[in-house]
């Protein structure tokens, strides 16, 4: 989902660019403008890498966070099992707290997702409006 979601955002990107400014433009766009011609064809190659990257590190991040939370909700759950195996029938003692502080986890992971969504939005407007308008 994160990959589809930042495969979007590079498109959008691409396409939104060229459109705006015409094929040639946006890839000329790239480079600023003013830099000796020796240095010309290196700032190219890092401006195109830093084009893929944007959207990757997107990915990575909103994907990173979600998956963060659920391991730590599973681990959670896991003491369940974990010492019901060591304490026998007192696990009981032990699943109510894990229990608890897994729901309590599952809140703030519900708060995380929904502030990594929106700074996934936020930098992903951020991204398209640069490649839209270099001027800026």
């Amino acid at each position: 989902m994160t990959g589809a979601l930042a495969a979007t955002t590079f498109a959008i990107m691409l396409v939104g660019g060229m459109w705006e400014q015409g094929p040639v433009k946006f890839w000329l766009n790239l480079v600023p403008h003013g830099l000796p011609l020796a240095l010309w064809p290196l700032m190219f190659v890092v401006e195109i890498m830093g084009l893929i990257v944007k959207p990757f590190a997107l990915m990575i991040r909103l994907f990173a966070n979600m998956t963060g939370g659920h391991l730590v909700v599973l681990a959670f759950m896991g003491l369940i099992f974990y010492f019901s195996s060591m304490m026998g029938s007192l696990a009981y003692a032990i699943a109510v707290p894990a229990v608890a502080f897994a729901v309590f986890i599952m809140i703030i992971e519900a708060f995380v997702a929904l502030l990594q969504a929106y700074i996934f939005t936020y930098l992903s407007i951020l991204f398209i409006g640069m490649c839209l308008h270099p001027e800026h």
